[in-house]
């Protein structure tokens, strides 16, 4: 799961219960990665807080103002 972008605030409990829910009613219980590209470095605390039981929070492309072409870089090369 790629999440570009979006800071996770804790006012959307909407966005939160759905990424929740989705992981805690699915078949597979192992976490499943959950790539953050952001240029702001402190997303990751946020989402690992509120989702760590459940995703495998990635911080590959997390922090810094060439975080978004770092990733699309990666993209278009796998």
């Amino acid at each position: 799961l790629f999440v570009i972008g979006y800071s996770l605030p804790e006012t959307d409990v909407a966005m939160r219960t759905l990424l929740w829910e989705g992981r805690r009613l699915g078949k597979r219980r192992d976490r499943i990665p959950l790539y953050l590209v952001d240029i702001d470095g402190t997303v990751v605390e946020r989402y690992a807080d509120a989702l760590g039981r459940y995703y495998d929070i990635r911080s590959d492309y997390a922090g810094g103002q060439d975080a978004f072409d770092q990733f699309v870089d990666s993209y278009l090369a796998s």
